[in-house]
């Protein structure tokens, strides 16, 4: 047995998850209300801040470096893949990448677009139509990979891999010879997360 995901990471990827919810259900006026909408996606965006951070200087299994999907990794998991991989496996490893990619554009162009921007009319109307496109384009995109996601993770469990058990415990079941991965501490992710909230409370007041 193996820890391979720290309490930060897991904690991230539920809350991730929550938020990502609340944002679909408040987005097509589901649930909650445009304010919640704005507060979610505040969140999320800190969030996704911080696991930007996290993914240079955090735990062995959660730096990019540890899983970016180059070719010869890719070709070597395709090729053979019950090749195990501690953590992301290169599929898994371009999913995380496309799903932060996607998750800043939304957060950006969100908080571009919402009410705490004051000078929003500065911008033009003409940036403003693109933002508005792009958001409502990128929800889109990233509800097919969260769909996508879903599957893939039903499918994982169906070969003898849960997924969903690795990331709420942190623990995943190996046989062959593996060495245990490097964790960063708790401390470290907390002050990444501090970091992240003043990154988004600069932006905040450089733009009211």
């Amino acid at each position: 047995m193996l820890k391979i995901w720290d309490l930060p990471t897991r904690v991230y990827h539920w809350l991730q998850a929550l938020l990502f919810t609340g944002l679909v259900l408040s987005g097509y006026g589901l649930a909650w209300s445009e304010k919640q909408h704005q507060a979610f996606g505040i969140l999320l965006f800190t969030l996704i801040i911080w696991r930007i951070i996290w993914g240079i200087i955090g735990s062995e299994t959660d730096k990019f470096v540890s899983f970016f999907p180059t070719k010869q990794r890719m070709f070597d998991y395709l090729r053979d893949s019950k090749v195990r991989s501690i953590g992301h496996n290169p599929l898994g490893g371009l999913m995380v990448i496309i799903m932060i990619l996607l998750l800043l554009i939304q957060g950006v162009t969100g908080f571009y677009l919402s009410s705490l921007v004051d000078g929003k009319a500065l911008l033009g109307r003409q940036t403003l139509k693109i933002l508005e496109e792009t958001h409502v384009i990128n929800a889109l995109l990233l509800e097919g990979c969260s769909i996508f996601h879903i599957i893939a993770i039903a499918v994982y469990k169906i070969k003898g891999q849960p997924l969903v058990k690795a990331m709420i415990t942190g623990n995943v079941k190996v046989t062959a010879s593996l060495k245990q991965p490097a964790l960063a501490s708790k401390r470290s992710a907390l002050f990444m997360f501090f970091a992240s909230v003043c990154i988004v409370l600069l932006m905040i007041i450089l733009n009211r």
